[in-house]
């Protein structure tokens, strides 16, 4: 699967410096990008899927909050890279990078236990015989999980999207990339420390995690917008806290994802987290970026902390057992 996956992100990838370098017609941009974004190999997917396997009870959570971290190291350093390649080297060299990038996460995940075993293929074709192929949909406090997580990163791509339009507003555009890279700051410190620290008794249970990071998330998408009627100094400043909350719900998220999925299905849910992602971050920039447009920036930021509480109130039930 991820080698014809490569193989399609490839050749799309390929198509579309054709058709850049000859100028093409925008329809088949956006064709050869909508390409990519289907056949893009599920790197992340699978990658979580053997942190569930390999990683025992005790390590799970730190294991996490680590590729949370990571992540989030990535989308400050991914974007600095690529405009670096763009300016020094060539505009089309920061899709070769890509292309060697997804296909260097292949090679090293093939070489990963992420293949069920023949048991757990049995237990699942079971399963779709017996429950109609609904798999992790049929567990409610997994539902409960995957609309959170929808809600949350509606919220978080909110803040992403509003920032920059914030900063342009109060004539402050050059700021626009230091107030997103603090954002990610706060969000690699905060999944460092929940991998750091171990947490309350009364939060030994990984889905009770969910609804205090939910709220710390939701304070810190408060004061970004009390600190939005200061001045843009204020509001980099507040950035780093704001973004505690980010990195650290996400692993949280997972975590207990994997603790809810049906024996054998952790791949299949971490790919409806994954779909809930891409569903929950369209509808976020959607929204929030028609907000800004209609009512300014300072307006939409306040509607994050409202998202940011929508998702703890679903989230609430989605728990797993204390341990």
């Amino acid at each position: 699967m991820l080698l014809c996956c490569l193989a399609g992100y490839v050749t799309a990838i390929a198509l579309l410096l054709i058709v850049v370098r000859d100028d093409g017609p925008p329809l088949q941009l956006l064709t050869l990008a909508a390409v990519m974004g289907a056949t893009a190999p599920p790197a992340a997917v699978m990658m979580r899927s053997v942190w569930h396997r390999a990683a025992g009870d005790r390590t799970l959570g730190p294991a996490m909050a680590l590729d949370s971290a990571m992540t989030g190291a990535a989308l400050v350093i991914g974007p600095a890279l690529a405009g670096w390649l763009s300016v020094s080297v060539s505009p089309l060299a920061p899709l070769l990078a890509v292309v060697f990038l997804s296909a260097g996460s292949v090679w090293l995940l093939l070489g990963l236990p992420t293949t069920p075993s023949l048991a757990e293929l049995r237990h699942r074709h079971g399963h779709k015989r017996g429950h109609g192929g609904l798999g992790p949909l049929r567990s409610a406090p997994l539902r409960r999980l995957l609309a959170a997580n929808a809600l949350f990163v509606c919220a978080v791509t909110g803040v992403d999207v509003v920032l920059p339009k914030y900063a342009q507003e109060h004539g402050a555009v050059a700021l626009s990339g230091w107030l997103l890279g603090a954002l990610s700051l706060g969000s690699v410190l905060g999944s460092l420390a929940l991998g750091a620290v171990s947490p309350p008794a009364a939060l030994s249970g990984r889905g009770r995690r969910i609804p205090v990071l939910l709220c710390v998330f939701a304070a810190g998408a408060g004061a970004l917008a009390c600190a939005a009627r200061l001045s843009p100094w204020a509001v980099l400043l507040v950035c780093p806290l704001a973004g505690l909350g980010v990195g650290s719900a996400f692993a949280a998220l997972r975590t207990t994802g994997g603790d809810l999925a049906p024996e054998g299905r952790v791949t299949e849910t971490m790919a409806w987290l994954n779909s809930l992602d891409l569903a929950g971050g369209a509808l976020g920039a959607a929204v929030f970026a028609w907000v800004a447009a209609a009512e300014g920036s300072g307006t939409a930021l306040l509607l994050v902390p409202v998202v940011a509480v929508a998702a703890t109130a679903v989230g609430w039930g989605a728990r797993t057992p204390k341990r």
